[in-house]
């Protein structure tokens, strides 16, 4: 059986679109060179959207915002890529005049065609459909209209990790961009914990029109004891969201230690206060 895989790039990208007009674009087939056959390929358009606040990805359901779906032609859907090769989809959109302003939203799909993928056996090595995500935006009279509800970076952890974790919402017509950094250091020496260079820009998320997103983010080899500093900043909206919070790291092997030394003192007090007493009423007699 082929373990190879293959991809898609960009995996992502946005478009300005303009009522009326026609915008032509392309997406990359790579087929990498540890492949051991020919990849053949088909290409095809769903919508897309997102479920909940986990933003689970939904390919099926359409709405007013996956409308861009009946606009985009795909003009060469099919094809084969020999091993280390790659090849173009090219695909065109053809706005209608009367196009709503604000965010639209498709998928180009690329599907693998194997005998397995026909049959829905996928194998964990084998990747046999990726999609390209088109996020475009309408033009005309758009609205913003976002805001982060919630921030939380706990305050005490026993393990060398830790969740932060932020609620943004979205009632505009239009996709947002979420900018989230992190920064966190030693509280004893100031020393930089993260990010670990200068080259980290911060991870970009995409709030969708009408939606609520749930932001986790986990955090591991952060120092086996002791606290640290975190702030979590959040640029959205034409605005910048900060929460800073000190968290003290006390693994279990150190509470127990601290409670052994703590009862072991606790019980030479009492033995102390017991033998002074010994002592005093003795002296009496």
């Amino acid at each position: 059986m082929d373990t190879n895989s293959f991809s898609i790039m960009p995996m992502s990208q946005e478009i300005s679109l303009t009522p009326g007009e026609t915008y032509a674009g392309t997406i990359t087939i790579a087929n990498p060179a540890s492949s051991t056959s020919d990849l053949s390929y088909t290409a095809a358009i769903s919508p897309y959207g997102v479920l909940g606040a986990d933003y689970s990805v939904d390919l099926l359901s359409e709405s007013s915002r996956t409308e861009m779906i009946n606009w985009i032609t795909l003009h060469n859907a099919a094809g084969t890529i020999t091993p280390n090769g790659t090849a173009e989809v090219r695909f065109t959109i053809d706005v209608p005049k009367t196009a709503t302003p604000g965010g639209q939203y498709a998928a180009i799909k690329v599907i693998k065609n194997t005998a397995d993928a026909a049959s829905g056996e996928l194998s964990i090595n084998n990747i046999y459909e990726v999609a390209s995500i088109i996020y475009g935006n309408v033009a005309g009279e758009v609205v913003h209209d976002s805001t982060v509800t919630s921030q939380f970076i706990p305050n005490f952890t026993t393990t060398p990790e830790f969740t932060s974790t932020a609620t943004a919402e979205n009632h505009g017509t239009v996709h947002e961009d979420a900018l989230v950094n992190f920064t966190i250091t030693n509280a004893f020496n100031g020393s930089t914990i993260y990010p670990h260079s200068s080259s980290d820009t911060g991870i970009n998320e995409v709030i969708m029109p009408d939606t609520t997103r749930e932001l986790s983010y986990t955090f591991k080899d952060m120092p086996a004891l002791g606290p640290i500093n975190i702030t979590q900043t959040i640029d959205y909206g034409g605005q910048a969201y900060t929460q800073s919070q000190t968290l003290f790291i006390c693994p279990v092997w150190f509470m127990v230690i601290m409670a052994t030394l703590l009862l072991s003192t606790a019980a030479l007090i009492v033995a102390h206060i017991a033998k002074s007493r010994h002592r005093k009423q003795t002296s009496k007699l």
